[in-house]
């Protein structure tokens, strides 16, 4: 039987050429980072809770995949997704949102029994929404979605508690094992793009009392081509 997981070619996104964002958090930001994470898990729901336990158990299987969308290296959000063999050809899966060129880690999903069918539909809707998925190394996938945690915590802006079950489950992945860097902005300071649902001045403004007036630039969305 066809397995839809592996019905691709082996295309490694780190070995492309990047360009990297050049903002960086400083130590102190990433410190700052560590103490609210802390907040974060105290703060999270009872569900939560009960998802972080299951994936944490879940982690210690064998990383059967990971992938990216193409997109993220040229400054678009980055979807980051890994896929763990659990056994009986059932999969779970965790997949982040990640803006690199501002906010971080936004949206994430975990799933504990999948197969292999159930898993390709997710890949072929992330596909959909964010351009196409292509397979890379789990220390990428990881490190994509543990700085993309950090930027958000440094600035200050809270986390999702969806986040914490993915983190849990990506636990057993070394992202130091990354050896590329994980850009950051676009040409040295962060790009806002407020969503639908933002308010562009006042998250301007809050980003600004971090970073300063000349670290962030807001992009309202009637000026994107």
């Amino acid at each position: 039987m066809p397995d839809p997981l592996n019905d691709h070619e082996e295309v490694r996104v780190e070995d492309r050429e990047m360009e990297p964002g050049g903002f960086v958090l400083t130590a102190v930001m990433r410190k700052e980072a560590g103490a609210r994470m802390a907040k974060s898990r105290q703060r999270m729901s009872s569900g939560s809770k009960r998802q972080c336990a299951k994936m944490a158990k879940l982690s210690r299987y064998k990383v059967h995949s990971a992938y990216t969308n193409a997109l993220w290296r040229g400054g678009h959000p980055a979807i980051a997704a890994l896929v763990l063999e659990t056994g009986s050809g059932r999969y779970a899966l965790a997949h982040a949102l990640v803006d690199l060129a501002c906010l971080g880690a936004k949206d994430a999903y975990t799933f504990t029994s999948l197969t292999a069918d159930e898993v390709a539909k997710h890949l072929e809707f992330m596909a959909a929404s964010a351009g196409e998925m292509e397979p890379t190394s789990p220390a990428l996938t990881a490190a994509l979605i543990q700085e993309g945690v950090v930027l958000r915590l440094a600035l200050g802006l809270p986390l999702h508690d969806d986040l914490h079950p993915v983190l849990a489950l990506i636990r057993g992945v070394d992202h130091s094992a990354y050896v590329g860097e994980v850009p950051m902005g676009m040409g040295g300071k962060l790009v806002l793009v407020p969503g639908p649902n933002d308010d562009g001045p006042k998250l301007l403004e809050k980003l600004q009392a971090v970073v300063g007036v000349d670290g962030v630039d807001l992009v309202e969305v009637d000026d994107q081509v």
